[in-house]
């Protein structure tokens, strides 16, 4: 589904409620380390931190000023890109060629 079509489905008050109840539950159960942006038109919409930058270091909170060193993170962002290039031109990933 397309952003704008979810959002104007469900509305952005009731996503980022739900968003804002999900992240407080992960932070809670310690299910999601890291920091989590949305943005929306230029707009950021939701801001969120968790975690600690090495607890068995010095055990520093995470923050929205946080660097992380990037491993083998960029194949995700490449894969998305792929496929949203494919959709915008029509192809399907189980075309034949």
């Amino acid at each position: 589904m397309k952003y704008e079509l979810f959002i104007e489905r469900y509305g952005l008050e009731f996503i980022l409620s739900n968003l804002n109840i999900l992240f407080k539950f992960n932070q809670k159960n310690d299910l999601f380390f890291g920091n989590l942006i949305v943005d929306y038109k230029d707009r950021i919409l939701f801001l969120g931190s968790n975690g600690t930058t090495n607890s068995l270091k010095n055990g520093n909170k995470i923050n929205k000023y946080t660097i992380f060193e990037l491993a083998s993170v960029s194949k995700q962002f490449t894969s998305y890109a792929s496929l949203i290039a494919l959709e915008k031109l029509g192809i399907s990933i189980d075309c034949d060629f």
